[in-house]
């Protein structure tokens, strides 16, 4: 069954308004790049430099992806992002659906 959430039609762009403030050159707040074009790189399968061993998006599995729990606010990870803004329940829902959908970089 193929994706109903593509990475970068749905994902990159909610990254790209959102959270590129702090996670783009020449900030990379977290060791984290999620400008166009590096943002799958940062996420899937890659241990989270501020929580190790935990890993920022385990893909199939969002309750054990450090950033499901950091856009929806559970606290399990710190703060919740974006620091001092939102992002839509739409947005999250998106979030959530690509990660439980394997995490393609599609």
């Amino acid at each position: 069954m193929p994706a109903t959430v593509s990475f970068t039609t749905d994902i990159q762009p909610i990254f790209t308004t959102t959270c590129m403030v702090c996670h783009a050159p020449p900030q990379l707040s977290g060791n984290m790049d999620l400008s166009p074009g590096a943002g799958y790189g940062s996420l899937a399968n890659v241990v989270s430099s501020g929580y190790p061993p935990a890993v920022r998006v385990v893909p199939g599995d969002p309750t054990l992806s450090v950033l499901y729990h950091k856009v929806f606010g559970t606290g399990q990870y710190g703060s919740a992002m974006p620091l001092g803004g939102t992002i839509s329940q739409s947005d999250l829902t998106k979030i959530q659906t690509w990660i439980a959908e394997g995490a393609r970089n599609n």
